[in-house]
């Protein structure tokens, strides 16, 4: 029982960059998945202005990654600029 729940999940985390992808349209090419962390999604983002702007747009994005992924699956997005990453 519990391969079947680590193969489930699995494949559901293979669904969000897809998802992602589609609900971002043209600002994917800025952005980078992460990882996804006790519900938590890191995105990197390439830029100041689009780090605002998808801060604007974060519940939008959550609700719309919930609900094709078909679950609750993203708690929250949290957002770090690309040149912050280093200092992880």
């Amino acid at each position: 029982m519990a391969r079947i729940a680590k193969k489930y999940k699995f494949q559901e985390r293979q669904k969000i960059p897809a998802v992602w992808e589609k609900a971002l349209r043209r600002k994917t090419k800025h952005t980078r998945l992460v990882k996804l962390d006790r519900n938590i999604l890191l995105v990197e983002v390439d830029s100041s202005v689009y780090m605002q702007e998808l801060s604007l747009e974060k519940e939008q994005l959550k609700a719309a990654l919930n609900k094709k992924l078909g679950k609750e699956r993203i708690r929250d997005i949290h957002f770090i600029l690309r040149s912050d990453l280093k200092s992880l």
